[in-house]
């Protein structure tokens, strides 16, 4: 009907590509290591740099709010399911489920930012090992 629904509609597609490239919560993700980026990692890193365009319009300096907010609210949804299918019944988790998800997905929704208003000066493949690192060692990788 106007130009907010278009940007709705585009938002929904880009990110329905990507959410195809996400497994779902009870998939296990073993194959990751030190040396080999979780494979759904490399698909949403090509993901975002064959759409950088747009990821850079719509999350790059001012951005578009809607749309980062909207990509949050998701990611923060499919960490969660992934959490809770990781945490027995009966185990109380270190952290919050909710901190932990909205940590992870805030901290990958900020590396994306950054690597396309850099221009994405690595490939995928590099950015989904930099991530898969540091989702499994934090910054103790630097002992």
């Amino acid at each position: 009907e106007g130009k907010d629904d278009l940007l709705r509609c585009i938002i929904q597609e880009i990110y329905d590509g990507l959410a195809t490239k996400i497994p779902p919560p009870d998939v296990v993700l073993a194959t990751a290591s030190y040396d080999q980026p979780a494979a759904h990692l490399i698909q949403i890193f090509s993901h975002i740099n064959e759409y950088k365009i747009f990821y850079k319009a719509m999350l790059g300096g001012a951005g578009v709010g809607i749309f980062r907010l909207f990509l949050k609210d998701q990611m923060v949804k499919r960490v969660l399911s992934r959490i809770r299918l990781l945490i027995k019944p009966d185990e109380q988790p270190p952290v919050p489920e909710l901190i932990m998800a909205h940590y992870t997905a805030g901290a990958l929704i900020n590396v994306i930012t950054w690597w396309v208003e850099q221009e994405t000066p690595y490939s995928p493949e590099q950015m989904a090992l930099y991530v898969t690192r540091l989702w499994a060692y934090g910054v103790s990788i630097l002992r």
